[in-house]
């Protein structure tokens, strides 16, 4: 989560030119890909935009989200493989906003 709120700090020493490639979408044929260098680059289920990173391995899962206008960091780290355990983790994330 440091890590997170370095970014939305402007603390993370990296040229602008360079962390715009990080966290601006690629192109494939002019559709997105949702993928920055490195960063999940999107929007959730309710247009919020946000960069980040999923990640799995045996009996872990992680997310790492960084939602920059509304200045939130999510970091969280459960024992699971089952990928579909996403969905609940949106819930989960999603209760932190201000919103109906």
């Amino acid at each position: 989560a440091k890590f997170g709120q370095a970014f939305l700090d402007e603390k993370v020493e990296i040229e602008k030119d360079i962390l715009n490639q990080f966290l601006t979408a690629q192109l494939v044929n002019g559709n997105s890909t949702y993928y920055g260098l490195g960063w999940q680059v999107s929007e959730d289920a309710k247009g919020r935009k946000f960069f980040g990173h999923v990640g799995s391995g045996v009996g872990g899962y992680s997310n790492f989200f960084v939602y920059p206008k509304e200045q939130l960091v999510f970091s969280i780290l459960i024992n699971s493989t089952d990928p579909k355990v996403q969905e609940d983790l949106d819930v989960v994330i999603d209760s932190f906003f201000d919103e109906p």
